[in-house]
């Protein structure tokens, strides 16, 4: 059967040519419409699990009223799930290798319906919090296993297709999150936010249980000390970021990264020579897969760097309301998702050294009109370079992801979607962290300053792509 057939049977195909030696492994991938149904259940995942991230955050002042707490501890409500889902992603992975992805990505979003539940009657803002760490562990499971559950799900010629679906949902969800949560603060409190989460992710789940891919996954032993020592090495890591963003003294910063060193070195040497480590340094050793590890932290870095700052640079040099500045942002994520669709099919068939230098320079095209942004620019001036910033962005995603996990081993599929996972995170808190750095030296030239370092980080993942061997 060749590539570009789609099979109405379940068959067992060995890699084409082009994969590399090492990853010549038998897949299995899914009969249509069966494969469809699976896209429609990690799409909605994806999206309603982000869609709860960014629209609690207009509902911070409200939460803070309702259980009379300072600003500062409503913020734990946003900051907790983040923190949770991060600490926890390679995590799941491991899990889900060892007992079946579908079985983890299913308890997962269960998990995370039966948290929105219980944080929409949650009675103290303890119950609150604990709540938002239950949806966290969920949102884990779902956000590290979707990309090792749409390869299983799609043959080697038709996954970029598949994968750009995934980059639209999760651009669309970063777009109308806020948007989302101010239109159901119309009709409700925001309770009413943790009340819409549940029965998504219950239509998720029930597509799930039918749909997903239950192929066998490799035999291992489950390493509880270490997931602890990466929960712990994470979590310094994120915090530390954090207290760059909140303007922590210099010491401070510097012993939290220190810290996190340390952890990150004694999970090394503890994992050094197993077979399935679940700090995935195995995964680290192939050339593609570092190259596209590394491109995807740099350029969500300079979005967050970007998206972050941009606000207080456009609220400084123009005469746009803070209302009009907010919704200049949205023209970004819309580039994002739709760019996505566009890139997904090109992966098919182009290289993605090609493909992900090119969108990376469109990316910079789009920064530089920003960095060079006139006096008293209209709201059409800037959104039309926000939309080019975001399209650069949503080009380079889906070829570097598609990239990535086709040159990791099937068995190993799930740490590669898990590593994926756990740089978009990080790369959002080192550019939110890097935006408040910047702001703190150059207060008048922040909004310029911050676009010029994204603009650098920008041009490392371009380095980084021109280094891929043609594939």
């Amino acid at each position: 059967m060749s590539q570009a057939q789609e099979p109405d049977t379940p068959t067992l195909a060995v890699e084409p040519i082009g994969a590399a030696p090492a990853m010549a492994e038998a897949e299995t991938y899914l009969p249509v419409p069966r494969r469809y149904w699976a896209t429609l259940c990690i799409a909605t995942s994806l999206m309603v699990t982000i869609l709860d991230a960014s629209m609690v955050v207009v509902m911070l002042p409200l939460i803070a009223e309702s259980y009379s707490v300072e600003p500062s501890q409503a913020i734990w409500v946003m900051t907790t799930y983040q923190l949770t889902m991060a600490c926890l992603l390679l995590q799941a992975a491991a899990v889900s290798e060892r007992l079946g992805h579908w079985k983890i990505y299913c308890g997962g979003l269960a998990v995370f319906a039966a948290a929105s539940l219980f944080c929409a009657f949650s009675s103290s803002f303890a119950m609150l919090i604990a709540g938002r760490v239950l949806q966290g562990i969920g949102a884990a499971a779902v956000h590290s296993i979707s990309m090792a559950l749409t390869r299983l799900s799609y043959p080697r010629a038709l996954f970029g297709r598949a994968a750009g679906v995934n980059s639209s949902a999760v651009g669309l969800s970063m777009a109308a999150g806020p948007s989302v949560g101010a239109l159901i603060l119309l009709f409700t409190d925001w309770r009413g936010v943790f009340l819409v989460s549940a029965p998504v992710a219950v239509f998720s789940l029930a597509i799930g249980l039918a749909a997903l891919p239950r192929f066998a996954r490799t035999e291992m032993r489950l390493d509880f000390i270490s997931g602890g020592i990466l929960a712990l090495a994470m979590s310094s890591l994120l915090l530390t970021l954090g207290q760059m963003r909140e303007g922590a003294s210099l010491s401070l910063t510097t012993a939290g990264f220190g810290v996190s060193v340390v952890f990150f070195a004694a999970l090394a040497r503890r994992q050094s020579g197993m077979a399935n480590p679940l700090l995935p340094v195995d995964l680290l050793a192939i050339k593609a897969v570092a190259l596209s590890l590394g491109a995807n932290l740099s350029v969500f870095a300079a979005q967050g760097l970007t998206l972050v700052s941009l606000p207080f640079h456009l609220s400084t040099i123009t005469g746009l309301s803070p209302a009009m500045v907010g919704f200049l942002i949205t023209p970004w994520p819309v580039g994002v998702a739709l760019a996505a669709i566009a890139a997904g099919r090109l992966a098919d068939t182009h290289s993605p050294r090609l493909l992900c230098t090119g969108a990376i320079v469109v990316l910079l095209t789009g920064l530089t009109l920003l960095y060079w942004l006139p006096r008293e620019a209209s709201a059409g001036d800037v959104a039309w370079r926000m939309f080019v910033c975001g399209a650069g962005f949503g080009l380079f995603s889906t070829p570097n992801n598609r990239a990535m996990i086709l040159n990791t081993p099937i068995s190993r599929t799930s740490a590669g979607g898990a590593l994926l996972a756990t740089c978009r995170l990080t790369g959002q808190a080192l550019g939110a962290a890097l935006a408040s750095l910047v702001f703190s030296h150059w207060q008048t030239a922040g909004g310029v300053a911050a676009i010029g370092g994204a603009m650098g980080l920008a041009a490392m993942a371009l380095v980084l792509c021109a280094l891929r061997q043609t594939e």
